[in-house]
């Protein structure tokens, strides 16, 4: 992952919280922000289509915390969970509702991620 902070994290999970449905820019930046890969824009994973967008969120929270467990909440709201380990303590990252599910799922892991960080600053 390439030079990820709470700010560069805090606006890309603005940018999902206010989508209104697919952006491949907001794919792109997603995928390059978390994951590092630059690809050809054609070739990036719609992460905010739905429902074509699930596996390549799921994907997306694996490569970010292996192990990871996400379910989807009775309210329409995503969890994502990663047990603590040995190596690592939990983290857990949740979402509200929103433009669909997608979006959802990569706020919570959005979420998640930032918990990780602001817990490395805390210790």
């Amino acid at each position: 992952m390439h030079a990820m902070n709470l700010t560069t994290l805090k606006s890309l999970q603005k940018r999902i919280r206010e989508a209104t449905g697919p952006d491949r820019f907001l794919d792109a930046d997603i995928w390059r922000k978390l994951v590092g890969d630059v690809l050809p824009p054609k070739d990036y994973p719609k992460l905010t289509t739905y429902p074509e967008g699930l596996g390549a969120c799921v994907a997306l929270m694996h490569e970010r915390f292996p192990g990871a467990l996400w379910f989807k909440r009775l309210d329409s709201g995503f969890e994502v969970y990663q047990p603590s380990t040995e190596e690592s303590v939990g983290r857990f990252g949740k979402a509200k509702p929103l433009a669909n599910d997608c979006l959802t799922f990569l706020d919570a892991i959005i979420a998640a991620k930032i918990a990780e960080l602001e817990a490395r600053e805390t210790v």
